[in-house]
């Protein structure tokens, strides 16, 4: 791991700097805040203030940068960077001299070196201190030192297109932003020695966007071959003993196109990359006919017997489906009374739950239970380079009831299927689940199933996260679709 920081206003802030400047040559008064951007935006209101602000810049940035401070969350990463090996390089753009410099009489790389020293971050700064002229040269420095992640005030520095994309960004906004920085770091040191761990060889990884069950991290091993490493959230579920145990099913059983297990300890797993990338809507009709396949492997794989537990969530007794509606509908009391989300579950969902909890249909016989990833769907599959599709998560994986499968796979909010995919895709997974009594089964769990999906997107609100109007219309189209379902109207409708 190597990290880049970035010199001005990250490691060196500068707002004291500027106001005491700014107050001594009697340009601001003292009620002016010392911020480096109200004591800007008060002189450019002044008439010649934009020539004071160029003079008061040249000045604190050499022969004022003695005032500027060394951030305490700066000092507490470095000193962790430090105690964890963790190399760190100065890389910032600043040119030798200032533009307003005419007779360069101060250079502004001497400057920031004799504050660099004074403030003893020349031994921190083991991988060197770097200065460039433009923005594009910094990043073309920070990749050729081969950094890991770099630290900045800007956010446009992340957004240039010369910003090197296997680098982590991380924003310094403030106090907060070192604090979280920190804490980002230490994950991807974690990360980092538990790869070399699992692999037995070091590894150099990259934080991989999604896993909302887990922490994700693209790893290439020091013998060149592409692995991902996760992290699984504990809740109580044991993730990650499920999920290395169904991947290992997979491959004793000869199943292709799921990640292989090199190695798993302590809610860690390293597991090989797959090819490809995740199917987007509009689905081809080999998607359709590769999630089905998916399906019927899982069925043919059921009547082997494995032995295994029940899916997360699983419905393979009569009581189940209602008590995991019961249990997802009690959550929802926290939205609180004000809540426009929980004035809905109370208008359309607790008559559908009611309703459809009527009209479920008996559990499957034992020859009819099927294994179900029980997260299955186009939202953890990839479309690899041969058009086939290979399936990602297996988290929840267990026995359950085929028209669980089934119903999910339809109506999983990350696949987003249209009504015409939903009519194609239904034949095909009812094809390929030959279980008894099936169509009828899945027709009366459907409205069910849409209860649970509405509350299942609303989840996010309970912690407050954002999104509200997004989730609160999702909700409310799938509370519809299910009334429409117990009307008698077709799922493929809407």
């Amino acid at each position: 791991m190597l990290v880049g920081i970035d010199f001005d206003n990250t490691l060196a802030r500068y707002h004291r700097a500027f106001h005491a400047a700014a107050l001594a040559r009697g340009w601001i008064a003292a009620d002016v805040p010392a911020d480096k951007t109200a004591v800007r935006d008060r002189l450019r209101a002044q008439p010649g203030g934009e020539g004071r602000w160029v003079e008061l810049q040249f000045e604190v940035y050499t022969a004022g940068l003695a005032q500027a401070e060394l951030p305490a969350g700066a000092r507490r990463l470095l000193d962790w960077c430090r105690e964890a090996g963790v190399a760190v390089a100065i890389v910032s753009h600043k040119p030798e001299y200032a533009a307003a410099d005419h007779g360069r009489s101060r250079s502004l790389r001497a400057a920031a070196r004799a504050w660099i020293a004074a403030h003893g971050l020349d031994a921190a700064a083991g991988a060197g201190v770097w200065f460039e002229d433009t923005r594009a040269a910094k990043a073309a420095r920070v990749a050729s030192l081969g950094c890991t992640h770099h630290l900045d005030d800007l956010p446009e520095v992340f957004t240039d297109p010369a910003f090197p994309s296997q680098v982590r960004g991380l924003l310094i906004d403030g106090d907060a932003g070192w604090e979280t920085a920190l804490a980002a770091l230490r994950d991807d040191r974690a990360a980092e020695r538990a790869a070399e761990s699992l692999a037995g060889m070091p590894a150099a990884l990259s934080p991989l966007p999604g896993g909302g069950n887990a922490r994700l991290w693209r790893a290439r091993l020091a013998d060149g071959r592409a692995a991902v490493l996760k992290r699984y959230r504990d809740d109580g579920r044991q993730r990650d003993a499920t999920e290395v145990a169904a991947l290992r099913l997979c491959a004793e059983h000869g199943l292709a196109g799921v990640p292989q297990v090199l190695g798993a300890a302590d809610g860690w797993a390293l597991l090989t990359a797959l090819p490809g990338a995740r199917p987007q809507p509009p689905y081809l009709p080999g998607d359709l006919d590769g999630l089905a396949a998916w399906a019927g492997r899982f069925w043919a794989l059921s009547r082997r017997r494995p032995a295994f537990a029940p899916a997360s969530e699983a419905c393979l007794e009569a009581g189940d489906l209602p008590r995991w509606l019961a249990r997802r509908r009690a959550r929802c009391e926290a939205l609180g009374d004000g809540s426009a989300a929980l004035a809905l579950l109370r208008a359309e969902a607790d008559p559908l739950i009611a309703e459809a909890c009527r009209r479920l249909p008996e559990p499957p016989a034992e020859q009819d239970r099927c294994l179900n990833p029980s997260d299955f769907g186009f939202h953890n599959a990839l479309r690899t380079p041969d058009g086939s599709l290979a399936l990602v998560d297996f988290e929840f994986f267990g026995w359950d009831d085929p028209a669980k499968l089934a119903g999910d796979a339809l109506l999983h909010p990350g696949s987003a299927l249209a009504p015409g995919e939903r009519a194609d895709l239904r034949p095909r997974l009812l094809a390929a689940l030959p279980a008894a009594d099936l169509t009828s089964r899945l027709a009366a769990m459907l409205p069910a199933l849409c209860a649970s999906w509405a509350m299942i997107v609303l989840n996010p609100l309970l912690a407050g996260g954002a999104g509200g109007h997004d989730r609160l219309a999702s909700a409310r189209a799938y509370l519809a679709l299910g009334h429409r379902l117990l009307a008698g109207k077709d799922l493929c409708d809407a």
